[in-house]
């Protein structure tokens, strides 16, 4: 008869169970701060590798910070320059010492995966090329493709704190560089989220102008194929003569003074636009 061995499986004790819990939760621990030191840096690089691959354009970010518990990141220092078509130079498009990208939470709880951007003192600038138009190939880029590089779900409200604007001429004499200042921009519901009418986002924005103001309101379908819009502009009491070199360039005139207002509202539906502008000039003194 043969003797057989029976087999007793040893019942981890309370004391080892313990250990045991407690070495998997250090594993986890450690690989989350390990992919926690890692993330902003692959996405960094991951980001300016975007940037650099844009057609015509070229980029570059300084820093991220991820913040995981908000769902949030912060670009720091970036700026995006326009490649000349003709000659390659660049030129300064947009620059923004601060940048935070997050998830809308409004909108998750909608059922709707959207994010909100923040910009920080940003600056952008327009700038006349010093090509010929027929050596100019064709800008098949937008603002809004640059800001797909920084989050993969479609922008729902973006603010903008003390902003400038500016637009620049060197190819005129004298160089023309004009620029509004102390910009607040705010646009909601960019992705239609709550799409309840035929102009569900809204754009506000008002801005120093010269020693006057700049209001700048719009109701936007921004998803629609073709603009459908309706906006209205209002510039209160810019000083003239602080825009001489735009009008000796331009106009080939010296303006001793006068003061601006500027009245303008435009509608789009269906590729047709209608509105008006009404400029007013007061207490006008020229020479040329």
């Amino acid at each position: 008869m043969k003797s057989t061995k029976s087999r007793i499986t040893k019942t981890p004790s309370k004391k080892e169970r313990k250990i045991r819990a407690l070495r998997i939760v250090l594993v986890v621990l450690v690989l989350l701060i390990a992919f926690r030191i890692i993330l902003p840096y692959w996405v960094l690089s991951f980001v300016n590798k975007r940037l650099a691959s844009i057609r015509d354009y070229y980029g570059h970010v300084d820093d991220i910070d991820i913040a995981l518990l908000r769902g949030a990141y912060v670009v720091k220092d970036i700026y995006i320059n326009k490649r000349d078509s003709a000659t390659q130079k660049q030129t300064p498009l947009f620059a923004c010492p601060i940048t935070d990208i997050s998830i809308e939470w409004a909108s998750l709880f909608k059922g709707r995966i959207v994010s909100e951007m923040e910009f920080s003192s940003p600056a952008l600038r327009f700038t006349e090329g010093k090509a010929e138009p027929e050596k100019m190939e064709k800008d098949t880029n937008d603002f809004r493709r640059i800001l797909k590089t920084f989050t993969p779900f479609k922008v729902n409200r973006f603010e903008i704190l003390d902003g400038k604007i500016g637009y620049l001429d060197e190819t005129v004499t004298p160089v023309v560089d004009i620029e509004l200042d102390n910009a607040h921009v705010i646009a909601r519901n960019l992705s239609n989220v709550v799409d309840t009418t035929l102009l569900p986002a809204s754009i506000k924005a008002d801005a120093n102008v010269y020693g006057g103001g700049l209001n700048f309101n719009m109701r936007i379908n921004a998803l629609a194929n073709d603009p459908t819009y309706d906006m209205n502009i209002t510039i209160k009491d810019a000083q003239l003569t602080r825009l001489n070199d735009f009008f000796k360039a331009y106009a080939d005139v010296d303006v001793n003074k006068g003061v601006l207002g500027l009245y303008m509202e435009i509608a789009a539906k269906d590729r047709k636009f209608i509105g008006y502008v009404k400029p007013v000039i007061t207490d006008l003194d020229i020479v040329g």
